[in-house]
């Protein structure tokens, strides 16, 4: 058994009679040293110090300053109880929680595809301290990478959040990019066009299609002839996706989950969407048609 022993400082004058006292009683000194004829310091088993403190009473003043063995662990931990403590509970906590969703990260997602990824993950139950074990990533991956536009998603554990990746071939092109045309990634209508350098393919109301050039960097010179530079501009292009649905009743409920099908797969921010329902035998198509922008370039 480890032998647990204490130092204890002691103060006054007759350090032999004290000496002298503590055999009488049956301490046993482990070592003894003399600072000065008024202080010494004695080891002693933790067992004895009632005994020290009871012989010096009245006589000499006592103080233990140190520990060792395992009444030195004890007392650390109890000196330290509410750090180990608050430790142990984090460690807890950490790898109770580290199971739980505790948030979303979409910062690697298109921002015009946030909501509806946002949708397709609240549409699974998936929220805070939700498990990640339950979280079926193959399905959630699936239905992500059914979206209009999206050719590549990922979906993994960061931390304590649920991260998720995606790429999108609509994705806008920025005004400050070194690129010598622009050209559509939807099937659509051109909303607005402005051209700071490069020629307008397109004018507004005008058709385009997807892989379809709306602007190039040709510019005409001074002398009438052309060159290529970088073209600047920006495009709204307006699509629409038209979806039916078959209901057996033609209730505001059937129409409000069809547009809400209908519109997780909507491209944008600022989707609109009208509603065609026609009665076909005994049940009712309730047709769809989301209308969303798609911007390429900046102002």
């Amino acid at each position: 058994m480890t032998l647990s022993t204490c130092e204890i400082s002691v103060e006054g004058r007759n350090q032999t009679l004290f000496l002298q006292r503590l055999k009488m009683s049956g301490v046993s000194v482990l070592s003894v040293n003399i600072i000065d004829n008024k202080r010494l310091i004695i080891k002693i088993k933790c067992t004895d110090i009632s005994k020290v403190f009871e012989i010096s009473k009245n006589m000499w003043y006592n103080k233990i300053v140190a520990y060792h063995g395992l009444k030195k662990v004890t007392k650390t931990i109890a000196r330290n109880a509410v750090i180990i403590v608050s430790a142990i509970i984090f460690l807890i906590c950490s790898i109770a929680l580290d199971n739980f969703v505790l948030g979303v990260d979409l910062s690697d997602v298109p921002k015009n595809y946030r909501k509806r990824v946002e949708r397709i993950i609240s549409g699974r139950g998936i929220k805070v301290f939700y498990p990640f074990s339950a979280v079926d990533k193959d399905v959630l991956e699936s239905e992500i990478l059914s979206l209009d536009g999206v050719d590549f998603v990922r979906v993994e554990k960061k931390g304590y959040r649920l991260g998720v990746s995606v790429n999108a071939k609509e994705t806008s092109v920025s005004a400050g990019e070194n690129v010598s045309s622009i050209v559509s990634g939807v099937n659509g209508v051109i909303k607005s066009i402005a051209v700071y350098r490069g020629r307008a393919l397109k004018k507004v109301g005008d058709q385009v299609f997807e892989g379809e050039a709306i602007v190039d960097g040709v510019t005409t010179l001074s002398d009438e002839s052309t060159a290529q530079v970088f073209c600047r501009a920006f495009v709204v292009i307006e699509k629409a996706v038209t979806e039916e649905f078959t209901a057996e009743e033609n209730t505001p409920e059937a129409v409000n989950d069809a547009v809400a099908c209908a519109m997780l797969n909507a491209y944008g921010d600022d989707a609109r969407y009208s509603v065609d329902v026609t009665p076909v035998g005994q049940l009712f198509v309730i047709k769809v048609t989301v209308y969303t922008t798609v911007t390429y370039g900046e102002r």
